[in-house]
């Protein structure tokens, strides 16, 4: 297996995601908002970013974590993990609708909770069994409030076709969550570098302080450690080998962890500025909790990660 890096191809398509994010978003001014824009969306179709890893899109794993860490560094928001999930587990017209960006797709687990439900027109639904199953929804869709803002709702949903076993499509979804969280983690820290460099105190930087430098080089390290571990999984993933399931659920867990940190190192780093509303490092923060609750759950995810330590003692 070769180096945990990109190759040219897929640094060239990250560098034109990153492109793609700064004219999106160039407008930021003192207000940052990263309200979902459907727009934006299609936009991000009409690259081939929502159909990679498919027959019809190429790529894999590897082209995901180029893509999801800019999207993650911007705060980009959208389903793009249960987009790419359903990637894998949609037939025919339903697939390219989703992949396209013409059409949004919910993916729900056991909670009624689910994720873009309001504004999903296509759901899918991971059963107990290891399968996943198109889905409707049974009850009205019940908007609810977020951290960070995004649309989910409280939905009761009645499964019909079987799509097939989720494992493989699920892993995918958390490289994409890994990438993203890596991404958005080495964000927040570059901030509240940024900011501590240039905010003097008793004639120094803040940066020049231990008690505020080493917390920040410590996230800077778990959030590299987060990002080489979801290329580590993307590997597997392209090769196929086994076990690979469990190593991209340990790679999400490990950016859950970088980002949880970053968040409340950028935050302390940054004092009462940290807490203001409206910023990027806010955005940021509040989006990587959210994101980092996204179905099947941190339990089934840590249950997932464990499978592969329980199989190789058993043998």
């Amino acid at each position: 297996m070769r180096g945990l890096a990109l190759d040219a191809e897929q640094s060239a398509l990250a560098a034109s995601v990153r492109r793609f994010c700064e004219d999106a978003y160039k407008g930021d001014g003192e207000v940052v908002r990263r309200e979902f824009d459907r727009r934006l969306w299609e936009r991000l179709g009409e690259l081939g970013v929502l159909m990679l890893a498919t027959a019809e899109g190429g790529g894999g794993a590897l082209h995901v974590v180029a893509v999801m860490t800019e999207l993650g560094r911007a705060g980009f928001p959208g389903p793009l993990a249960q987009t790419l999930v359903a990637g894998q587990l949609l037939r025919d017209q339903d697939r390219g609708r989703v992949t396209s960006g013409a059409a949004l797709v919910a993916l729900a687990a056991g909670s009624p909770r689910v994720p873009w439900a309001p504004l999903a027109e296509i759901f899918i639904k991971l059963d107990r069994d290891g399968f996943a199953y198109r889905a409707v929804a049974a009850s009205d869709v019940t908007p609810l409030e977020t951290l960070g803002g995004e649309s989910w709702g409280e939905v009761d949903l009645d499964t019909s076709d079987r799509l097939g076993a989720f494992e493989r499509p699920l892993a995918l979804g958390d490289i994409t969550l890994a990438a993203y969280l890596a991404g958005a983690a080495r964000r927040i820290v570059a901030i509240a570098a940024d900011y501590v460099k240039h905010r003097r105190q008793f004639g120094r930087s803040l940066g020049e302080f231990q008690a505020v430098a080493h917390p920040l080089a410590e996230c800077e390290a778990l959030a590299t450690a987060a990002l080489d571990a979801a290329l580590y999984a993307a590997h597997h993933f392209d090769a196929g080998t086994p076990g690979g399931a469990a190593v991209a659920a340990s790679a999400r867990l490990s950016a859950t962890e970088a980002a949880t940190r970053a968040a409340y190192a950028g935050h302390q780093a940054l004092g009462g500025m940290g807490f203001v509303e409206g910023t990027l490092l806010s955005v940021l923060t509040r989006a990587a909790r959210t994101l980092s609750l996204a179905p099947p759950g941190l339990e089934a995810t840590r249950e997932a990660a464990l499978r592969r330590h329980v199989v190789t003692g058993r043998a």
